[in-house]
């Protein structure tokens, strides 16, 4: 009786156990992406008919920078799996590739399988941000938000910056605020509200947020450029001087890093 008891609480346990694929899915929605493409990768050579490995390990791949990996994935998961969500991730993986026109052919055709798959209209916003067609980007934006239970940042930043563009700035400045009261607040919070200021010609006060932006992120070369424009707008030119070269040195130290990173790569 003790036997049969220890065989069906073992046979419980291992019932219980977490399966390779949904360890990958719980490190990836913890924001662990090596691990959790490790896992993926083990996953798909335990089974390779589960569409959802190849996915989640897209998305690992998508995050740690890795396109071209990332779009086999994606087209892998597509493939064996043709869903508005496996579409839209595609979209993405010809995006991250620079290939335009294929990443909105399936980022529209995933709309075109689900009407509200947030996703693919976050990526065609995004895209025409990218592309300086704000008014455009606007739509496809507020109707991700809509969407998503909540934004994630890059939909909160392509807003941020449709909204500027466009002069809405108590729009802008709402997500700004929000940016700075959450535990994502970036380095572009920070300068879009210093150009809040600037084109308000509220000039100390958008010195201060650029120089905070470049106190979060010192390689915010733009930030820098704007401090300069700042200083020549008040026609403090030994200041905006010194601004330009610390400018010139640090895109030539930037030019310089990444010569020795190819000289590396040949190595």
């Amino acid at each position: 009786m003790q036997k049969i008891i220890w065989v069906l609480c073992l046979l419980a346990c291992l019932g219980c156990r977490e399966s390779t694929l949904e360890w990958g899915q719980n490190l990836l929605a913890a924001k662990n992406y090596e691990k959790g493409r490790d896992a993926s990768t083990l996953s798909i050579q335990e089974d390779t008919t589960h569409w959802e490995a190849y996915y989640g390990r897209a998305q690992c791949e998508t995050a740690l920078d890795l396109s071209a990996e990332a779009l086999a994935d994606y087209a892998k998961a597509y493939r064996m799996h043709p869903s508005a969500e496996t579409c839209a991730g595609l979209g993405k993986g010809y995006w991250d590739e620079h290939d335009t026109e294929k990443a909105k052919i399936y980022l529209n055709r995933a709309i075109g399988m689900d009407a509200n798959c947030a996703e693919a209209y976050m990526n065609l916003g995004i895209i025409y941000v990218k592309e300086e067609v704000y008014q455009e980007a606007l739509p496809y934006l507020l109707k991700a938000k809509g969407l998503y239970q909540q934004s994630p940042e890059e939909l909160s930043l392509a807003l941020m910056i449709a909204y500027f563009e466009t002069k809405n700035d108590p729009a802008c400045l709402e997500i700004i605020r929000s940016f700075k009261s959450s535990d994502t607040v970036t380095s572009a919070a920070y300068e879009y509200h210093g150009r809040l200021l600037q084109r308000n010609k509220r000039y100390q006060q958008a010195l201060k947020q650029y120089k905070a932006a470049l106190d979060m992120d010192s390689t915010n070369v733009y930030a820098r450029v704007l401090v300069a424009d700042v200083y020549a707008q008040q026609e403090q030119y030994t200041a905006e001087i010194e601004q330009r070269t610390r400018i010139i040195q640090q895109i030539e130290e930037q030019i310089g890093r990444a010569s020795c990173r190819e000289r590396v790569c040949l190595y």
